[in-house]
């Protein structure tokens, strides 16, 4: 009679299991290569105090693959690229893997660890592989006529900061242009003084030269001496007589 129960009661609890499983609700969780996957296990608030799991694969009652569990009285765990962590103010724990690779897509159970049937929740785990990030390179022409302008050319951005360098540049030409007529405009200042001068130098010499020449001290002396010689009859005899009333 015991031999007929225990083979039984195992049958009982294989239906029962698998009838759970069949009931449980279904998580899909997408991730790539290399990368980390988060899964979200939700249950009753009753069940807070309970050892939560991870299991993979098929999860049957006896022999259950966990890949991760908690402790009686803890509400973290980890193992290797598996954490869990319970959050139960919020009735979830939530697993993460890290580093995940092709081999880790597959079912997984999350499980509540409860007297008689478990609860459990299926996980369908999606792992595909890392996208290739291409960079897309413009291919270059080169033009026959170098004098030609070019797209990129035709196509430059001005920034500010060529704005202001061009502003700079042209206050300096602006300066240069002005300093150089000033000092043309000195220079013409200068020679136009000069010439004054030199015309002004030379119209007083040619003047002094004109009145020089009327005027010899020698032939004055000359003349004195010759009249101071003479007689002074002879000087009144040379000068011209008036004729009387008589």
């Amino acid at each position: 009679m015991v031999i007929l129960l225990v083979p039984t009661l195992k049958i009982v609890l294989l239906l029962a299991a698998v009838w759970t499983v069949r009931t449980a609700e279904l998580i899909t969780v997408e991730g790539y290569e290399g990368g980390k996957a988060e899964i979200r296990c939700p249950y009753k608030e009753e069940w807070r105090s309970q050892q939560k799991y991870l299991c993979k694969g098929d999860c049957p009652v006896f022999n259950k693959d966990k890949v991760i569990k908690t402790e009686e009285g803890e509400n973290s765990a980890s193992k290797g690229r598996y954490s869990m962590k319970d959050i139960r103010e919020e009735s979830v724990f939530i697993v993460t893997i890290t580093n995940l690779t092709l081999k880790d897509a597959g079912r997984y159970w999350c499980g509540v660890d409860k007297w008689g049937q478990d609860n459990y929740i299926k996980v369908n785990l999606e792992v595909s592989e890392a996208p290739t990030i291409t960079t897309k390179t413009e291919p270059t022409t080169t033009a026959s006529n170098p004098d030609s302008p070019t797209p990129s050319s035709l196509a430059t951005t001005i920034s500010p900061s060529s704005i202001s360098s061009t502003h700079n540049g042209s206050g300096i030409s602006v300066i240069i242009i002005v300093s150089m007529s000033l000092v043309t405009l000195l220079l013409v200042v200068s020679l136009l003084i000069v010439y004054r001068w030199k015309c002004n130098k030379e119209t007083a010499v040619s003047s002094a030269l004109t009145v020089n020449t009327g005027i010899n001290r020698e032939g004055c002396d000359g003349v004195y001496e010759e009249i101071n010689d003479r007689p002074l009859e002879s000087i009144y005899a040379n000068l011209p007589t008036i004729p009387s009333e008589s």
